[in-house]
């Protein structure tokens, strides 16, 4: 491969990456992906993000555990 075309392929995958990731963003309601903000948010950047650690905070805001569950997966 040539420069100019692994160029245009790490390109080409970061924009579908981008898009895949928004259209993700996008199904999810603004309230939670708020809650998944936030509870992703408070955590100190030396820590370990666990997933019932962040369920935890979603439950704090209001979820089921389903839907924390849910939101997280």
């Amino acid at each position: 491969m040539t420069d100019e075309g692994l160029k245009f392929v790490l390109e080409k995958g970061a924009e579908y990456r981008e898009m895949y990731y928004e259209k993700l963003a996008h199904d999810i309601d603004e309230d939670r992906r708020q809650a998944l903000a936030r509870a992703v948010m408070d955590f100190p950047t030396d820590k370990t993000m666990t997933k019932p650690a962040i369920t935890s905070c979603l439950k704090q805001s209001g979820l089921t555990k389903k839907e924390a569950d849910d939101l997280f997966t």
